[in-house]
This record gives structure tokens, sequence and C-alpha cells, in this order.
């Protein structure tokens, strides 16, 4: 998807197509895209950004010819065709998995710098289309009043929002981060619904990654498919995704991952299955992630001031 995206990118330019930045800058791009659930630029290059860690999973040592053919090759296409989709939230995501890659290996402080030297490149190439993080209607300021129309649905309709899909019928356009457009639309119970799925997801992961053989393809997989949530996620902070297929083929994914994992170390005369403890968690992610935008608000409110 990402190769044919390429190519249709260098090769057909519809009108249609080129966009305006939505920022002012006045400018206009050509932004890949693919088909269905994936044809917005930005659907797109998050999918880029979901699927980088997994193919790791072929990664194999002492092949390198192998590696080229099955990791390296399809990595640099995954991240030309995110570059060719010039999205900023799929710029932030590819960051956050970098880091988090590569800490575990590199520790905290080479992991950092490379993050750095990322960033630098980016500015350097247009990874954006040369648009800023914090400019127009539609990028800081435009994003943070959606997302303060967004605490004011829910503080209007507390328990079960104001229904879904009609965070547009209360505002002029969509709230640009997946947990307010949650929160607004489902109020707390679905919110506290969605937030479980991840957080139980994550914790499962993490379990899996914990107490999986070291060389497992399972232990391999977790930490891989981890990655690939927290790089959706971050680019879900700038995007209204909360109902996305893609999500939640992710989501699958990574229930499968544990399962398989813990069928591994279950199996093991000495093994102790540990309960995943995920409603506490997920009131605590519920606060936080609420308290935050509040306060994100409340900044820029004061700073505007």
């Amino acid at each position: 998807v990402a190769e044919h995206g390429k190519v249709e990118d260098h090769l057909t330019v519809e009108p249609a197509d080129i966009i305006p930045a939505e920022d002012d800058s006045g400018t206009r791009l050509w932004r890949v895209h693919s088909w269905g659930f994936l044809s917005d630029p930005n659907d797109f290059s998050q999918a880029l950004v979901m699927a980088l860690p997994m193919l790791m999973g072929a990664w194999q040592r002492r092949s390198k010819l192998r590696n080229l053919v099955r990791v390296w090759v399809p990595c640099a296409l995954l991240i030309y065709a995110s570059y060719l989709s010039h999205s900023r939230g799929a710029t932030l995501g590819l960051g956050v998995v970098m880091l988090f890659g590569l800490m575990r290996r590199l520790g905290r402080v080479r992991a950092a710098l490379l993050l750095g030297a990322f960033a630098l490149a980016a500015i350097v190439v247009g990874f954006t289309g040369g648009r800023s993080f914090s400019s127009g209607e539609e990028s800081a300021g435009g994003r943070i009043a959606a997302w303060s129309e967004g605490l004011t649905m829910l503080g209007s309709h507390p328990l079960f929002g104001v229904g879904y899909g009609n965070f547009t019928e209360h505002f002029n356009y969509t709230a640009h981060n997946s947990f307010v457009l949650c929160f607004a639309e489902l109020g707390l119970l679905g919110y506290f619904l969605w937030v479980g799925m991840i957080v139980l997801s994550l914790r499962e992961l993490h379990q899996a990654a914990q107490f999986a053989p070291v060389d497992s393809p399972e232990r391999r997989w977790a930490i891989l498919l981890r990655l690939s949530l927290l790089g959706f996620l971050t680019c879900a902070l700038f995007l209204s995704r909360t109902y996305q297929p893609t999500l939640y083929i992710l989501l699958g994914l990574c229930i499968a991952s544990w399962h398989c994992a813990e069928k591994t170390w279950s199996s093991r005369e000495d093994a102790e299955v540990v309960p995943v403890r995920w409603p506490l968690a997920t009131v605590r992610v519920m606060i936080i992630s609420i308290f935050l935008v509040y306060m994100i608000v409340r900044f820029q409110n004061a700073f505007v001031r």
C-alpha cells in the first residue's frame, strides 16, 4: 500500500488531491494517501507508523541479505511514504517509535540524541511540507479551541456525552484529538470502555514482554506491538480517529500476542499467571488525560489574554 501511494505520488497528480496546508502559509500540498478508511493522508500515515515496528518482526540474526530485503527496504519505503503524506502527527509518532525502540538498546541519553537528530533532519527535508506545529486555525489555536469545547460537552453531558458523531453539531469542526472526541461524544462511560481497551492491551503486552522467554517470538512481538500502539496513540493525540478500524485491528493483534505469550509461559511448571488489573489504571488514565486537556486549555487562554 505504501509503495502504491508512493508511485501514485510521483506519476499522478489530480487537482482534487492538491489540498490546503491548513495553516496560515497559504500553500497547497499534494499528500499521498490510500483507499477506503485510509483515504485521508493522516489516517494513511498513522497506519504506516503503526506498521513500521511490525516489520522488525521479520528481522533475524546473521541474515544481512534477508534483513535488507524483508526489513530495511520496506522500512525505508514506509518512512518515505509517511514523508509524502506530510503529516505532522505521523512525524511525532515516528519520533516516539524511534525513542522507545532505541531506548532499551542505546540507553535514554543516546536515544534522545538520535531523536534530536531525527527532528533536525525532519525540519531540513521538510517532512511536514513546510508547515509548522503551531500556526493557523486548525493547528494549535484551533485544536485547543476544539478541546475546550469538548470539555464543555463533557460538562453538560457527563455520562453519555453528546452522542456518536455529534461533535460537529456543537462545534465548527472536529476535535483533532481522539481522546477529546471520545469523552465529548461518549461521556465518561464510553470513555472508560475506550480507554480501558487501550490500558488493558498495554498492560497485557507489558506482562507478555516480562514473562515470555527472552529470545522467544512471543516476547519480541509483544515489544513490537507495544511500540506500534504507542506510535499510533501519539498520532491520535492530534487526530480524531477514535472509531477508525485501524485502532481495533491493532488492539486485536495486541490481545492475540498476549494470548500466545500466556500459553507459552503458563505451560511451564513454575509458571505463575498474574491477573491483569486494568479498571483502576483506566480510571487514573481518564482523570490524568482530562486534567491535562483542561490545563492545556487554561494555559492557552491565559497566554492569549
